[in-house]
């Protein structure tokens, strides 16, 4: 039984399942909302916290495992 959350397109899936490049186009718009809300430290903070997140989920996501998530979800199988 999953909850609301973690169904497909929820946002905890989401944030679970996404890629790096999605994860790094929210922290740049989120960074960009600190500029003009904030301040620039705020903004430096934000970009820095994004950059270190991007390089952490491309290196150490579980690339086999998607993979056969996405061979089993296949239609052609």
């Amino acid at each position: 039984m999953t909850s609301d959350n973690e169904e497909k397109g929820g946002f905890m899936y989401w944030m679970t399942h996404g890629s790096w490049g999605s994860v790094f186009a929210v922290g740049a718009i989120m960074s960009a909302v600190m500029l003009v809300v904030y301040d620039a430290q705020a903004a430096g903070f934000t970009a820095i916290v994004t950059v270190v997140g991007t390089i952490a989920i491309f290196v150490f996501s579980d690339r086999p495992r998607r993979r056969r998530e996405l061979e089993r979800n296949s239609p052609t199988r």
